[in-house]
């Protein structure tokens, strides 16, 4: 059997599906100024990466996957692989899985 990874409970996954990209930053932003690390696609991987072994190390490391929901979350596999990898550990009690809405986004935009 394997070993359990180490996971930061200071570190954020921040899960989202490429069309809504333009809402990550924001969120991260303010995650960061709490002093949260965040990783998120595109900033910390990016295209030429081995996709798959960046979203698996995130999930590794970071004690909470915070998902961006919205109809293309919802309608990509990768996103829906990340959403029950949080899922399974949040149940387990191996981690934090904090589902968001990015309707939200307008409400709470800082300008």
């Amino acid at each position: 059997m394997g070993q359990t990874p180490q996971r930061d409970p200071g570190r954020i996954f921040v899960s989202r599906a490429g069309a809504n990209a333009e809402h990550a930053p924001w969120i991260v932003e303010a995650l960061e100024e709490d002093g949260y690390t965040c990783l998120v696609q595109g900033r910390n991987f990016t295209y030429g990466d081995n996709f798959v072994a960046a979203m698996n190390e995130a999930l590794d490391t970071c004690g909470t996957v915070l998902a961006v929901l919205s109809p293309d979350y919802a309608a990509s596999p990768y996103c829906m692989d990340e959403w029950n990898a949080g899922y399974r550990r949040h149940r387990s009690g191996e981690g934090l899985f904090l589902p968001v809405q990015h309707l939200l986004h307008t409400a709470l935009h800082r300008p």
